[in-house]
């Protein structure tokens, strides 16, 4: 009896959630000791896809913060490169293209900014400046490179200053002039640099006078004005008085001695 009796609330059981459409369902079924016992049965509820619409601004905002990101070292470049181009495939949107320009400006930007930090502290200045100043002004890290492109011209300008000094103390002003004009590419326009610059100049122009005027005067002595004469046009125009003054006294004094000689023949002559 009870084995019928079981069997009986099955098919009541069965058949009140065919009749429901598959849904959930409380069925009561009596129990063997007359008390009522609830079950319940979940039908599997049917899978949605669930599209996500977002707008080009949205996406141009994912864009700016994968660029931001590897900007900031938070991010590395070829994760970024993956993560813009699926928005380039997925979205047409034209402005894509300038993030992904932008990150290409700034991995050159910083390799350049890696590299200087070897040049720098293998003590190559020069090279360390010139790569500090091809950080990009987007990158992250420019103001850093650009604190440190200042303390190394710094740094670079006083040796190269130390460096003409000396030479010029020597009285060695090409090479003085040599360094300075060497520096000007990294230096640029500094006042310092060409208030020096004309010193040396001058000072090699005076020294050239002076010498010039010692061989001419050795020139003078031995009786050769052509000579001295020749060797003191060049500086004519250099408005030098003692070039002046030694031109107008060999040049009198060639004169002389072609009067000299001039007369000298013209009575050879009449005594003849």
């Amino acid at each position: 009896m009870r084995k019928y009796f079981i069997l009986a609330m099955t098919v009541l059981s069965c058949v009140g959630m065919i009749a429901c459409g598959g849904k959930e369902v409380n069925v009561d079924v009596g129990n063997e000791s007359g008390y009522q016992e609830t079950k319940q049965t979940q039908a599997p509820e049917p899978t949605k896809e669930v599209e996500v619409t977002q707008t080009p601004e949205e996406i141009l905002s994912l864009a700016e913060e994968a660029v931001e990101g590897y900007n900031e070292g938070t991010k590395t470049y070829d994760a970024t490169k993956v993560y813009l181009s699926s928005l380039q495939e997925s979205h047409e949107i034209s402005e894509l293209k300038d993030y992904m320009e932008t990150v290409e400006v700034l991995k050159t930007s910083k390799e350049n900014y890696a590299k200087a930090e070897v040049f720098s502290e293998s003590g190559e200045t020069v090279r360390a400046i010139e790569l500090y100043s091809k950080v990009d002004k987007q990158d992250a890290q420019y103001s850093a490179a650009t604190t440190k492109k200042e303390q190394l011209v710094a740094e670079y300008k006083k040796d190269i200053f130390q460096a003409a000094k000396e030479s010029a103390q020597n009285k060695e002003y090409d090479e003085a002039i040599a360094v300075l004009d060497a520096a000007k590419g990294v230096l640029g326009t500094d006042a310092e640099w060409e208030a020096m610059m004309e010193s040396y100049e001058s000072q090699k122009e005076k020294q050239e006078i002076a010498d010039q005027l010692t061989l001419a005067e050795e020139k003078a002595d031995k009786g050769d004005y052509v000579a001295a004469i020749t060797l003191l046009k060049p500086y004519k125009e250099k408005a030098d008085a003692n070039i002046t003054k030694a031109l107008a006294q060999y040049c009198t004094a060639y004169k002389k001695e072609m009067l000299t000689g001039a007369k000298k023949l013209a009575d050879k002559r009449n005594y003849e």
